[in-house]
């Protein structure tokens, strides 16, 4: 496939319908190695037809024709490198029960949505991929969303895709992604790693996410996420999965939302400036009994440790919340610089939780709520209802009703000493043992 660099773009060089590409396409250089889909055609532009072939260093201009660019269905060892893609008007690559896909160093802009295998609902031709990598790539300026590896779809259960993936041992790392309507990268699968992301203003609305993971053993880290409007790292229904060192910045609505989830640990992010930090509240949040669209799953053992949630903040925001049903939820050795009238912490309904070790910035009273309730801990961020107040590891102010009940006018402390206790659950929780100079 020579390059023609004497001959101008507008020229059309090459000009196709439909391939069924059996061989290797490669240019001698992206700019100029020119390939424009044929006005009037339909159906898949470059169909992938074996085993090996790879489509690299072109410039792939789809005319806006309304279907796919590339398509990868059951074959393996595929790669589709550094090339410049436009106007493709469906998928620029779409594959389904690829082995060993590599989709790397691409730039595509202003086409529909970027790379997924997201199959019809209750397709039954939906088939199992294994050892992706999407890497390197820039996704720019598309209505849909840029990455998506998706679930088997099901028309009588939303949440078929969570127990039924398509994918299992994917790479999705170094890819920017810049002014996408819908979400920036969604990831439902079994061993998946998110890593080294930079996804700026992805999703123009409160149901678009800059990063959706679904699954089990799913590792989301070091990716940098700015502006938005829904929620940055989205972890919903994930199992024995990890949430590090991802910096979240500028979302209108909650930096990190872990819904439903089983044994997640939330560590070393950094979320600044978000709608909310990291929150349980409302519908979704740190280990959710209500999951997804209302659906009831059990939440347990999730770990919010060692984050920094810093905001001007807003009436009725949280640095941390802890939502109604979750079990055995750890939030310990956060630092929250928050302002405005911001509760650092907040666990409210059922919630069993154990906060401990936690920095804050100002209005200590304000930041930690906890009451009991027959006879677990819950929370919240009203005076008159509080059974106890209390701060981090036995400094600041205590508000105590002896008998763990709906205190109307609590007695005031400073708690000096914080204990261990269990109550008859098993959950330990800190509490305050010395105020002033009595114990």
């Amino acid at each position: 496939f020579p390059s023609h660099d004497n001959i101008p773009a507008t020229t059309n060089s090459y000009i196709c319908g439909p391939l069924s590409v059996t061989a290797s396409i490669v240019g001698e250089n992206r700019n100029s190695s020119r390939l424009k889909r044929k006005s009037g055609t339909s159906g898949v532009w470059l169909n992938v037809a074996a085993n090996g072939v790879s489509i690299s260093n072109l410039y792939l201009d789809g005319d806006y024709v309304a279907a796919r660019g590339i398509e990868v269905n059951g074959y393996a060892d595929v790669t589709v490198a550094d090339n410049i893609a436009r106007k493709i008007g469906e998928y620029f690559v779409h594959f389904n029960g690829a082995q060993r896909l590599t989709i790397s160093g691409n730039n595509y802009k202003d086409g529909s949505n970027g790379i997924s295998n997201l199959m019809p609902i209750d397709s039954a031709s939906a088939a199992f991929s294994t050892d992706l990598k999407i890497t390197g790539n820039h996704i720019e300026n598309i209505p849909g969303t840029a990455i998506h590896i998706a679930g088997k779809q099901s028309s009588t259960d939303v949440l078929f895709a969570w127990s039924n993936p398509l994918v299992s041992r994917a790479v999705i790392s170094n890819n920017t992604i810049f002014n996408v309507s819908g979400n920036g990268i969604i990831g439902q699968g079994y061993y998946l790693t998110i890593e080294g992301n930079t996804i700026v203003d992805a999703g123009s609305s409160s149901g678009n996410q800059a990063i959706v993971s679904q699954g089990k053993y799913i590792s989301v880290t070091g990716n940098v996420i700015k502006g938005g409007v829904g929620v940055g790292i989205d972890m919903g229904g994930c199992t024995a999965s990890t949430v590090t060192g991802n910096v979240v910045q500028l979302r209108a609505e909650i930096g990190i939302e872990l819904q439903s989830c089983n044994n997640v640990t939330c560590t070393g992010n950094s979320i600044i400036d978000c709608g909310y930090g990291i929150t349980g509240e409302g519908s979704a949040g740190i280990a959710v009994l209500e999951g997804f669209w209302g659906a009831s799953l059990q939440s347990t053992a999730n770990v919010v440790s060692g984050n920094t949630v810093r905001s001007s903040g807003s009436s009725g925001q949280y640095g941390i919340s802890v939502g109604s049903g979750v079990q055995q939820c750890i939030v310990s050795s956060n630092m929250l610089v928050l302002s405005g009238s911001v509760a650092s912490i907040y666990v409210s309904g059922t919630a069993d939780a154990l906060i401990f070790g936690n920095m804050t910035g100002s209005r200590e009273e304000d930041n930690f709520v906890l009451r009991g309730d027959n006879p677990k801990f819950t929370a919240k961020n009203e005076a008159g209802n509080a059974d106890f107040w209390i701060v981090p590891q036995g400094s600041g102010n205590l508000r105590l009703d002896k008998n763990f009940a709906n205190a109307a006018t609590p007695a005031n402390f400073v708690a000096q000493v914080c204990i261990p206790i269990k109550d008859a659950y098993g959950s330990i929780f800190y509490i305050p043992a010395k105020y002033g100079s009595t114990w």
